[in-house]
């Protein structure tokens, strides 16, 4: 292993391995209750939040503020929530249409979103479901994001001319709309409706 693929490894387990990192549950759905207000369902990734704590509502390209007003799991009201819970949480401060599925509730200011990454990605082998020809640059395709599934083209380093199936190595991704990133982050690649490989991002470029 080189000592840059040590360090990223190294940067990734630090980010696991954390104290307290910042909250960040990614929106699996959102209702709007009458008399109460816009409620979102997921799972918790990382972190804890309380009832009033602020939270920043995550994009795709723009953010918003609001508060936490509720917290709900297995039909139970809690005051707080940390990593592994799926819960529903009541915002305050939003309406049904500023929130959507694929978006991120964070800590304010603790991730951003962007729309170029570089990454590590697995090609998946034919006997695996994956692709039977190479993938050459600006291959097209679509990139699942935590609980957003995005379009967007990926490039080879300079100097290769295509990725086979059944190979890995580093690209570059351009997607069409910004998401929120965070190195670390595994996704999956789409090819229509199958997957042809996982990556791990490595560093969020713009």
């Amino acid at each position: 292993m080189t000592t840059r693929w040590l360090g990223i490894l190294l940067y990734c387990c630090g980010l696991l391995m954390a104290d307290e990192p910042p909250f960040l549950l990614a929106v699996e759905d959102v209702f709007q209750i009458q008399s109460k207000g816009t409620v979102v369902t997921g799972l918790v990734e990382r972190g804890s939040i309380h009832v009033g704590d602020p939270v920043e509502i995550v994009k795709f390209g723009a953010k918003k503020l609001a508060s936490i007003a509720g917290i709900e799991q297995s039909k139970k009201m809690k005051e707080s929530t940390s990593a592994g819970d799926t819960v529903g949480i009541l915002l305050g401060g939003a309406n049904l249409g500023s929130i959507e599925r694929g978006n991120v509730l964070a800590t304010p200011n603790s991730i951003q979103s962007k729309s170029v990454f570089k990454a590590v990605i697995y090609w998946f082998a034919k006997e695996e479901g994956g692709r039977h020809m190479p993938v050459f640059n600006g291959f097209a395709a679509q990139f699942q994001l935590r609980t957003a599934m995005i379009k967007g083209t990926l490039s080879l380093p300079a100097g290769v001319q295509m990725a086979m199936p059944g190979s890995s190595g580093e690209v570059t991704v351009k997607l069409d709309v910004p998401v929120a990133l965070n190195p670390g982050l595994q996704f999956s690649v789409r090819e229509g409706t199958r997957v042809i490989a996982h990556g791990l991002l490595t560093v969020p470029v713009s």
